[in-house]
């Protein structure tokens, strides 16, 4: 079992800059079999932006020999991001000790 929180900066490489600079604090919780490189975990996401405005995630994921992914729903938003919507497919894997390249690819939107 593995209980960690993480910390990161978000970086857009494509599409809609609306999250890029965010800085994120990532909760996760894990059951991973460490003979066979398996599990799956859940977790949440919070991102802020400078002004303090707040964008809320969850995900869940599978894992095999390093290589995890899996979906991400937009739960809700504070300050500019109230309404916000949105839905991401995540994978990750790790790099470095105590490092992990995460990409997403997904959609998000602000109401009118």
């Amino acid at each position: 079992m593995v209980v960690r929180e993480d910390r990161g900066i978000l970086t857009v490489l494509q599409g809609s800059k609306l999250m890029d600079g965010m800085a994120g604090v990532h909760a996760t919780l894990m059951d991973v079999n460490t003979k066979t490189g398996t599990g799956f975990g859940h977790g949440t996401i919070l991102f802020t932006n400078r002004d303090g405005d707040k964008i809320y995630c969850t995900w869940e994921g599978k894992g095999e020999k390093g290589l995890w992914s899996g979906p991400v729903s937009i739960v809700r938003g504070a300050g500019k991001f109230e309404g916000v919507t949105g839905k991401a497919v995540w994978s990750a894997v790790s790099v470095a000790p105590n490092q992990l390249y995460v990409d997403w690819e997904g959609e998000i939107e602000l109401p009118r």
